[in-house]
């Protein structure tokens, strides 16, 4: 407990530190930097994949957008299907900027989501003071998600609920657990390593029903775009490649994991030999197999969750699919 009042009180002085520089521009910076791009690309996250899935076609339809932009699962595309119902050209991402009802319900669910998050959280971890949560929604990593309307927001509750019922001896809650988790995995693909925890707990049934349930969300968006299957899912992986070598290795901002900034680092500013990248790529793909399976021994449980969430950081190229 005191070391929760300490890094609380920490938390709130630099807050406030912040804000009076963010209110007297100490330090020359503008107000605006504080969220990305100026505010340019408010909600762009969300709002782009409605304008990649308008014409139902997100892998093959370069009319907005380069396709190695067209990255997003099928379910997620599929989730944004409701706001594409307008026909005719796709709009401008200023045009949906400028829509009250479109950015109003975006917010609406992030915030949403958000203390949706906070309250699991603080059913799963009792012992954690509540006002330690709300910090957390002042972190770099909830206000930045929120202003882009990235739907890690989605992905993230069906991962609280998941964890919440998972170890429940009610067949009806363990059920939830794994719609949460399939719906988590449709959306950013890794929270799959979570799956660990019924490996674990050696109940393979509820893991093989998270598994079908979650390849029926991943793979059954694919029937209502244009093209076959095959052709969507082969476009998907061949724009992923795309991304990857438009931004792994040219950007740290887009890269969010340890493989990737390793390769980003020996490129960019060591100029070391392509060898290197190799290796360190085997070396971090290793430390996520480690953490995996020191996940399934370990007994304190924060420290498997903790390890699970370390897992794709060494092991993904990027964390943005």
């Amino acid at each position: 407990m005191k070391r929760q009042t300490i890094f609380l009180w920490v938390f709130w002085f630099l807050f406030a530190l912040f804000l009076i520089d963010l209110l007297l521009g100490f330090t020359g910076i503008d107000q605006t930097r504080c969220i990305f791009a100026s505010g340019d690309d408010f909600l762009a996250d969300f709002l782009n994949q409605i304008r990649y899935v308008w014409n139902r076609n997100p892998y093959f339809d370069d009319s907005v957008s380069s396709l190695s932009e067209h990255i997003y699962p099928p379910f997620a595309y599929f989730l944004m299907l409701p706001f594409s119902l307008g026909g005719g050209s796709p709009p401008t991402l200023d045009a949906l900027q400028s829509n009250a009802i479109v950015c109003a319900s975006v917010l609406f669910w992030s915030l949403l989501c958000a203390f949706l998050l906070i309250y699991f959280l603080k059913r799963v971890t009792p012992n954690v003071r509540f006002p330690v949560f709300l910090a957390l929604l002042f972190s770099e990593a909830i206000i930045y998600s929120i202003e882009r309307g990235n739907l890690i927001w989605f992905s993230a509750i069906g991962s609280a609920v998941f964890f919440f019922f998972y170890e429940s001896t009610s067949k009806p809650k363990r059920l939830l657990a794994a719609l949460g988790i399939s719906l988590a995995i449709g959306i950013k693909v890794y929270p799959v390593f979570f799956l660990v925890l019924w490996l674990r707990k050696k109940d393979l049934r509820i893991l093989a029903f998270s598994i079908l349930l979650s390849a029926v969300l991943g793979f059954g968006p694919l029937l209502v775009f244009h093209h076959t299957p095959f052709e969507n899912a082969l476009h998907l992986l061949q724009n992923i490649k795309a991304w990857e070598s438009l931004y792994l290795v040219h950007s740290f901002q887009h890269t969010l994991s340890a493989t990737a900034y390793i390769l980003s680092l020996s490129n960019r500013v060591l100029a070391l030999p392509p060898i290197f990248a190799t290796v360190s790529s085997i070396f971090c793909f290793l430390l996520g197999g480690l953490c995996l399976f020191v996940a399934r021994q370990v007994q304190e449980r924060w420290v498997r969750l903790f390890l699970l969430a370390t897992a794709p950081v060494f092991i993904q190229k990027t964390l943005m699919y």
